[in-house]
């Protein structure tokens, strides 16, 4: 109602799967919950929808882009062969997912940690994929393994600190992964700023679709 468009608003709401889970949700099939949300596929549109529930106090509030991160580190780790699979799990719940929730006593989790952490995961799992394909396991990953992946891979801090963590869990042999050097946090960007741009975005998106 508060929308400088409101036709703009109807058209969203038409757009798949926002109209068909705000139904499923009013008249009872699925619960109001963020489970029901979660179970949808990850995208702008559902994590936009998610907020709008939150704002109008449906929903309990959450760390939208935490529980995101616990979603695609899910599906990533669902993809990944067994073997790797609850290593890179353990990784996730036991490193990366308890410290960001020690950080996010303080404030919620910023794009630019979000982004971090999931372009984290994903190479730590493509490292994982590069042993396979080398016929190289984690216990018995040795130096040379390590220099040649890291001769031909530049960026990979996230995977240094992977292998320095599996060395303490005694999960492979000790070995001198490269320094990783100190990174500048990105800035952040209020909240508040941001679901506004998005606002605008849908609007404008909306109208230009109308006109054509």
């Amino acid at each position: 109602m508060a929308a400088r468009d409101p036709r703009a608003v109807v058209r969203w709401l038409r757009r798949s799967p926002i109209g068909k889970t705000l139904r499923a949700m009013a008249t009872g099939e699925v619960q109001i919950s963020h489970d029901t949300l979660d179970a949808l596929p990850l995208s702008p549109r559902v994590r936009y929808l998610r907020h709008m529930l939150i704002s109008a106090e449906t929903l309990p509030t959450i760390d939208v882009r935490l529980n995101d991160l616990e979603i695609l580190a899910e599906h990533l780790v669902n993809d990944l062969p067994s073997h790797h699979a609850q290593i890179i799990n353990q990784y996730f719940r036991w490193q990366v997912l308890r410290q960001t929730r020690q950080r996010r006593a303080q404030k919620p989790l910023t794009v630019g940690m979000f982004n971090a952490r999931w372009s984290a995961l994903r190479k730590i799992a493509s490292f994982l994929v590069w042993l396979d394909d080398q016929g190289v396991q984690m216990g018995t990953l040795d130096q040379r393994s390590v220099d040649r992946f890291f001769t031909h891979h530049r960026s990979q801090g996230a995977v240094a600190t992977f292998l320095n963590w599996a060395i303490r869990q005694k999960l492979t042999r000790p070995l001198m992964p490269p320094h990783r050097p100190q990174a500048r946090p990105a800035p952040s960007v209020p909240e508040d700023t941001i679901w506004r741009k998005v606002d605008e975005l849908l609007d404008d998106t909306c109208y230009v679709a109308g006109h054509r």
